[in-house]
């Protein structure tokens, strides 16, 4: 394991690290139900043996050069990152990862009669949501092997050959060159991106945050029962399009509508939702968690934002358009570029906001996860149920919201994620509750 955590940080994590602050921190937060009688030392067994299985989420950042951060592994006999509470998970707060002493995941476990609540606080700097969530799979399996004593429900191995080259894609000479005529089709993209002004969802500003201090996502959920997930399904087919476009429309449109609500419209700024694009490639299927991710940037305004069918079309072919030509890897080729100009910390500037929100889709992750399922389809482990799983995507200042979409035994689950200086909880509902109703009206639109 040593060898792939030699090497430089890659652009998009050396980016999250420079991202990262107090009152905003760059931590991506799973959150976990287990229902059953957990056996506790098989959960902490099977929790080592997947970590070792991961390398970068057991591993401490190395500044000893700062020009040159790099992965280290931690010391022989380092703690195992899980804590035990008496107290219920009743809201999720976690102290801030030091990464210069202490490893990239640590996981917080509360047992109340026979349901157990672990939420895993993973820094952005070592793993995206695809990828934690793979390692909340490997957990699982393993925990299922001891419980069952059966050696072959242990997860396949994971690829930690390929690490030392993680956030390197087709980035090397050749490669970029045979890309140039594809790269020059995101061009205009990029040029929208460094003119257009994004509004943030309110005027209020960021706040101040100081060093160490403790997170709580302010965070919410909705969740869609199994038939109202599948008619969603059933009017983004009959619309043409596919679930992730329809969702990024509807959340443009219930953005647009809250803030006039809240009297924060201005017609001269635009709304701008920062998607995640996952890239790996289908050999890259067992690929140990890592950041294999990138970002892409939808941007409208009015008039277009009063039109819902001509908002829908035009996001069908902005997306359409990344996906054919690879478009998604733009923006971690510009952070290779700005890092190589020394200029990579100007991505972090706090005073301007790059993003709306965030709109991250996981999908389905654990439709192929080959654990047994109860009636309903929840996967099962040993003697637990996994009886639910959401994912907290990270804010910065001016991004006051984000949302993650997961869909997990037949139910879709909204999640938001507020930043709880600029919003009471009361906003949040409204605004989450407000994204629900126009998803579930989106045949109307």
């Amino acid at each position: 394991m040593a060898a792939p955590l030699s090497h430089r940080l890659a652009p998009f994590e050396e980016y999250m690290v420079l991202d990262d602050r107090p009152a905003y921190p760059m931590h991506i937060w799973c959150r976990l139900r287990l229902r059953g009688q957990v056996n506790r030392t098989a959960l902490e067994t099977s929790l080592r043996e997947t970590l070792a299985m991961h390398p970068l989420l057991a591993a401490r950042l190395d500044r000893t050069n700062p020009a040159r951060p790099q992965w280290r592994e931690l010391p022989a006999g380092s703690a195992l990152p899980l804590s035990w509470s008496t107290e219920p998970l009743t809201e999720v707060t976690t102290a801030a990862l030091d990464l210069d002493h202490q490893a990239a995941l640590q996981v917080l476990a509360s047992a109340q009669g026979e349901q157990v609540d672990l939420v895993l606080c993973a820094h952005h700097a070592a793993v995206d949501g695809l990828g934690l969530f793979g390692f909340v799979s490997d957990w699982l399996q393993h925990y299922h092997a001891l419980i069952a004593s059966d050696a072959t429900s242990r997860p396949a191995p994971r690829d930690v050959h390929r690490l030392p080259g993680r956030g390197e894609f087709w980035f090397s000479s050749l490669g970029l060159l045979a890309r140039v005529p594809r790269l020059l089709l995101g061009l205009p993209n990029t040029i929208r991106f460094n003119l257009h002004r994004a509004a943030p969802l309110t005027s209020a500003l960021p706040v101040q945050g100081e060093a160490g201090q403790s997170y709580s996502p302010g965070w919410l959920t909705h969740t869609l029962a199994p038939e109202e997930t599948a008619a969603l399904r059933q009017r983004a087919k009959k619309l043409g399009t596919s679930l992730n476009d329809l969702l990024i429309r509807d959340l443009l449109l219930t953005l647009d509508r809250w803030q006039r609500s809240q009297g924060e419209n201005s017609q001269r700024d635009w709304l701008r939702i920062s998607v995640p694009v996952n890239l790996r490639l289908a050999s890259e299927a067992k690929l140990t968690a890592a950041n294999v991710v990138s970002m892409v940037f939808i941007d409208r305004r009015d008039p277009l934002l009063q039109q819902p069918a001509p908002l829908l079309a035009s996001i069908q072919q902005q997306m359409n358009r990344i996906k054919r030509h690879r478009l998604g890897l733009i923006f971690p080729l510009m952070l290779g570029l700005l890092r190589s100009l020394g200029r990579l910390g100007s991505m972090t500037d706090d005073q301007r906001c790059r993003a709306t929100t965030v709109l991250t889709n996981l999908g389905d992750p654990y439709s192929q996860v080959p654990l047994p399922r109860d009636e309903t389809g929840h996967l099962q482990a040993g003697d637990v149920t996994l009886a639910a799983i959401e994912l907290i995507p990270p804010l910065r200042p001016f991004t006051q919201v984000a949302f993650s979409i997961v869909t997990y035994a037949a139910k879709l689950h909204i999640g938001l994620h507020y930043d709880r200086c600029i919003l009471t909880a009361a906003q949040a509902s409204e605004l989450l509750g407000a994204f629900a109703a126009t998803i579930q009206a989106a045949e109307a639109l």
